[in-house]
């Protein structure tokens, strides 16, 4: 009978410890639940943005956003040399919806932005491509000409320049 105690209660103290690790792992598995990076068609895109809940985030060439661009996005081009230190000045905590030309650089924009901490990464397939194919709005960048600004020749300019 001693032995049939003395056994249960072994059975009941690893099983005690047993449920007190998993309870530990529980967290730790909730907050990777939490984070992730996901890449969905242009019509979700397009609902993701207008719930206006996050970051529209831009990671063309100013060349490429001159042609056109999706409304309310940050522009950061992947390209820039601090391309790091400016997201990191974003909020880490609101979801993030980036996009390039194609996918390409928005894909590797994704894994920076997963390494820096940002939980919620929405990305655009195919690039703006797709949006356009899908018949989505641009905002159009407008350049105005200034009537006071002038065209001229380097002789010209060093005229200027030699004159008083």
């Amino acid at each position: 009978m001693n032995k049939i105690l003395l056994l249960l209660g072994v059975l009941i103290s690893a099983t005690s410890c047993l449920n007190s690790q998993q309870e530990k792992k529980q967290p730790q598995e909730l907050q990777t639940q939490d984070a992730f990076a996901k890449d969905v068609d242009a019509a979700t895109f397009k609902t993701l943005v207008e719930a206006d809940k996050g970051i529209i985030l831009d990671v063309r060439t100013p060349e490429e956003i001159a042609q056109g661009y999706i409304n309310n996005a940050s522009m950061v081009d992947y390209y820039d040399t601090q391309f790091i230190e400016k997201i990191n000045l974003m909020d880490k905590d609101k979801e993030v919806y980036v996009y390039c030309r194609s996918g390409g650089r928005s894909s590797e924009a994704v894994k920076i932005l997963q390494d820096h901490g940002f939980k919620k990464i929405y990305q655009l397939e195919k690039g703006i491509k797709s949006w356009q194919d899908a018949g989505f709005p641009l905002v159009q960048t407008e350049t105005q000409t200034d009537a006071h600004i002038k065209t001229m020749t380097l002789d010209e300019l060093t005229d200027l320049l030699n004159t008083d």
